[in-house]
């Protein structure tokens, strides 16, 4: 038992040895270029106060939801004591990383924290997040707030002692305040996490009893919580909006929305990129943390739990169906797929945070051993068949994950934009294409065929350029 631990131990340190290095001795990736349209989004909406200016829509204010603002604000304030924007969200991001392991560390306490924190902590590292997504971007906030907000939710169906209780509260309320600050259709991610666990409640009610089943009763103040979270949000959205544009409704989006919605089978083709897309999708992305972390949490005494993968998957699921009717499903200036980043980093926040420790009983590994053995043929196939694809998608998604973190960023960055012919001709076609249509170039032939061009690129290793 202590020699299976130990093996366990040294293969968690063995990605460990080999992502780490890079991230301390080479420079990360920073992602400047939505943080150069909002980042003055506080001076700018500031001096429009000043001036008693409303609507603030020809200030140059961009389009950004509220959450951009406040992160303007912060970038602005830590531009003003000496730090590079790019840095000061970097910061911002890790310390944002960090806070699941808080949560894990409350609801487990330190000694049961500790391997899932160190699961956490891989699966982060198995991705390209930490080389491409900490710096300059926004996504990795919306993702643990997301996370957090799911997980207090899963965990407050538990039957958890009065503090915990109390404080799982607060970080549910707060965090479905922030969850539409960051994008309004992430209001969405609250209704389903809530009806997957208002289901799983109403399975699980007893019938028996004369008394109000106290699972009932715990969904119930959680909807509660989400709601007045939810509305509070909305009411600062609206105001934000209204401020900036005239409108309680962000027209900017509607407008883009209204122009750029691609064809149903433009929709298909871009869920499916949305997955198995070798340029970024969610299995080449996501495919090594999310077997790494459901891997590791049994040798660690842990098992997942079925509620929280269940909302987190739902989660997941939703949020790629309606990413998939935008019109650059993996964002216009991205490495990956940046815009299922936070819906992703929420599932293995989630799937980390509300684990628990295993409760075989003596009889179970019994019966395990004889379920097994009456397997039927293909059912034995069908888990050949099963083992098969995921050691597949592991040999892909660690290929994308070596690629990014040891590559030259900007060059593999470039090479997966336009490194084919046709994302060359739509480079063209950009500039004058899109003074004549307008929006409706990113529904063109030119645009659909490099978004093509881009699902199906292959990332390849580019050694990275001396130092002038």
């Amino acid at each position: 038992m202590r020699r299976h631990r130990v093996a366990t131990l040294l293969v968690v340190l063995a990605p460990l040895a080999l992502f780490v290095p890079p991230l301390l001795t080479r420079t990360p990736y920073l992602t400047v270029f939505d943080l150069s349209v909002w980042g003055n989004d506080w001076l700018r909406l500031s001096g429009c106060i000043g001036r008693w200016e409303f609507p603030c829509e020809n200030n140059g204010i961009s389009k950004f939801p509220t959450a951009y603002l406040f992160d303007s604000y912060y970038v602005s304030a830590m531009r003003a004591r000496g730090l590079e924007p790019a840095w000061a969200l970097g910061l911002l991001n890790t310390m944002f990383l960090a806070l699941p392991v808080l949560l894990v560390v409350f609801v487990r306490g330190v000694r049961a924290s500790l391997p899932l924190s160190l699961i956490y902590i891989l699966a982060i590292l198995l991705t390209a997040v930490p080389p491409f997504y900490v710096f300059g971007t926004v996504e990795v906030q919306s993702g643990v707030v997301i996370g957090l907000c799911i997980s207090s939710l899963v965990l407050m169906q538990e039957n958890l002692g009065r503090l915990h209780a109390t404080v799982l509260s607060l970080l549910l309320f707060i965090t479905s305040l922030l969850l539409p600050l960051y994008k309004d259709t992430n209001a969405i991610v609250l209704f389903v996490g809530l009806a997957i666990t208002g289901i799983q409640a109403w399975r699980a009610k007893r019938y028996d009893s004369k008394e109000p089943d106290p699972r009932i009763i715990r969904w119930r103040r959680s909807a509660r919580l989400l709601l007045t979270g939810l509305c509070a949000a909305l009411a600062i959205s609206f105001t934000y909006n209204f401020v900036k544009g005239g409108s309680v409704l962000p027209l900017a989006y509607l407008d883009e929305a209204a122009q750029t919605s691609p064809r149903p089978a433009k929709i298909l083709e871009f869920l499916a990129a949305t997955y198995f897309s070798p340029n970024g999708g969610v299995i080449a992305f996501w495919g090594f943390a999310l077997w790494a972390t459901v891997r590791l949490l049994p040798e660690f005494g842990f098992e997942v739990s079925r509620a929280g993968a269940c909302v987190a998957l739902a989660v997941a699921s939703i949020y790629s169906v309606i990413l998939s009717c935008w019109w650059a499903p993996f964002g216009w200036d991205a490495w990956g797929d940046r815009l299922m980043v936070p819906a992703m980093l929420a599932t293995v926040i989630c799937l980390t945070t509300t684990a628990r420790k295993q409760g075989l009983g003596p009889q179970e590994p019994l019966r395990r051993q004889e379920t097994r053995e009456s397997r039927s043929r293909r059912r034995r196939l069908a888990r050949m068949i099963w083992d098969d694809a995921t050691i597949v998608i592991v040999l892909v998604s660690f290929h994308f994950t070596v690629v990014s973190y040891y590559s030259d960023k900007r060059a593999l960055w470039m090479a997966s934009l336009f490194g084919g012919p046709r994302c060359a001709q739509m480079g063209r076609d950009l500039g004058p294409g899109e003074a004549s249509m307008g929006l409706g170039f990113w529904r063109s032939d030119s645009y659909y065929a490099c978004a093509r061009e881009r699902f199906i690129h292959v990332p390849v290793y580019i050694a990275n350029q001396p130092r002038p």
